[in-house]
């Protein structure tokens, strides 16, 4: 795939027609020394999350967007749909690196496919569109980013990263994401020990604020907003309630977890795995949630 970009970027930096605020890029592709994305880091993720669901990029050279940017790719599509002879040679280098990296997607697909029945299970129909389009531009992302980082690390464990960020992108699109100031990140931690002490002393439930308000030297208030926060942040996080949503897919997993235990031997990640016949991925996804950290 990368030897796929750089024939390109030689034939773009010899194409004589190429517009010259794309010639930096060209030139990168050409020498291998390609940045992803080529538009410079992108920050709203749910926007650009929004944007894609509704509308997916379109062209023959739309799938190297990550390689090139919105504006070349876009300039790139129209000339090799096009009927010039310049576009008839472009195409066929456009094509190779999209059968490149298509081949690479397939490959790492899997990996993304788990993490994506994983965040979807027990969701409604229209969230589960919007992770399926999430989990694909996460995909991609980590696609695109481990090629051009010269493949330095490993693409499962890289894909399940972007995968993690996808299903928070998805909380912030339809609105289940739970917003914690980092000016509250602090009082929280204090709160979180003063309650595991008031618990172990015991304290009376109508103490608790006024005692932990005179502890932080906040007001009461303050101290009601801030159990609110810990209470939502406690939910969303509740391993039981995590594993009650996916319950469809941890029922399966567990069914071959006890069929392949004996006595005190542990079974694999991937026997489990073949055993449900799911991805490993998904298995390790479900111990993560059980808090019993991964089989041997």
């Amino acid at each position: 795939m990368a030897l796929a970009f750089e024939e390109l970027g030689e034939l773009l930096r010899s194409h004589v027609e190429l517009p010259s605020r794309f010639r930096r890029v060209a030139s990168s592709l050409a020498d291998g020394k390609s940045v992803v994305p080529a538009d410079g880091e992108v920050s709203d993720w749910p926007g650009r999350l929004q944007a894609v669901h509704r509308a997916p990029p379109a062209g023959r050279a739309a799938p190297l967007r990550g390689w090139l940017g919105d504006a070349f790719a876009s300039w790139l599509s129209a000339l090799v749909d096009g009927p010039t002879p310049e576009g008839w040679v472009l195409r066929g280098a456009v094509d190779v690196c999209a059968a490149a990296r298509n081949a690479l997607r397939e490959h790492a697909a899997p990996v993304a496919g788990a993490y994506a029945t994983w965040y979807s299970a027990g969701s409604d129909e229209a969230v589960v569109a919007v992770i399926a389009t999430a989990s694909s531009l996460a995909l991609d992302e980590a696609i695109d980013r481990w090629v051009a980082l010269g493949f330095d690390a490993d693409l499962p464990r890289y894909v399940g990263v972007w995968q993690r960020s996808s299903s928070r992108w998805v909380e912030r699109v339809v609105g289940t994401a739970v917003d914690v100031s980092i000016n509250d990140l602090g009082a929280l931690r204090s709160l979180r020990v003063l309650l595991t002490e008031f618990a172990a002393r015991r304290v009376p439930k109508a103490k608790v604020a006024a005692m932990a308000a005179q502890r932080l030297d906040v007001t009461e208030d303050e101290v009601h907003r801030l159990l609110s926060v810990e209470s939502a942040v406690a939910e969303r996080i509740d391993p039981t309630e995590i594993l009650r949503r996916r319950a469809s897919v941890v029922r399966p997993i567990a069914r071959a977890a006890a069929e392949l235990s004996s006595g005190d031997r542990t079974p694999t990640v991937a026997a489990v795995a073949r055993r449900a016949k799911v991805h490993p991925a998904l298995v390790e996804l479900c111990l993560d949630a059980l808090g019993t950290g991964s089989a041997p």
